[in-house]
């Protein structure tokens, strides 16, 4: 599976105010979880100790897009603070972009796409989505051959 960082959506994004890390943990102490209640809500699951180093702002393990979500749902803030450190008028939707993912890991093999590609493929189906297209085979289908 393509694991997607923050890292690979940092040129499409600009993070202002508080770094992700430091979202992370203030999403986390607001919430009032453990560090192992919020690698909990990540799937799959992930150790305290992961917690810990994305919370340090440590390079090397930055959270998956997949477990941003995950850590956006479970701590109650939006997906747009989490990864922008701004809220937008037109925020992220975290099921339709949980419904998302899900459609893009049935319909095409994600290995053959580059995180940058496949961050790409997630938010053009994601706004089709918010637009009122369907998440149809097809349409990210095509979306994917434009990209591999």
């Amino acid at each position: 599976m393509n694991q997607v960082t923050v890292k690979s959506l940092a040129s499409e994004h600009i993070i202002r105010g508080m770094e992700l890390n430091e979202r992370i943990k203030h999403a986390r102490n607001q919430a009032g979880l453990s560090q192992e209640a919020l690698g909990a809500f990540c799937v799959p699951p992930v150790s305290k100790g992961s917690v810990y180093q994305w919370e340090r702002g440590e390079d090397s393990t930055t959270p998956t897009l997949d477990n941003l979500v995950q850590i956006a749902k479970g701590t109650g803030v939006s997906l747009d603070w989490l990864l922008t450190g701004q809220e937008n008028k037109n925020h992220l939707n975290i099921e339709k972009m949980e419904a998302t993912i899900k459609a893009i890991k049935e319909n095409i093999d994600e290995e053959k796409l580059s995180p940058h590609q496949y961050t790409k493929l997630l938010f053009m189906v994601y706004y089709d989505a918010q637009d009122g297209f369907p998440l149809s085979q097809e349409r990210i289908r095509n979306y994917f051959r434009l990209l591999a």
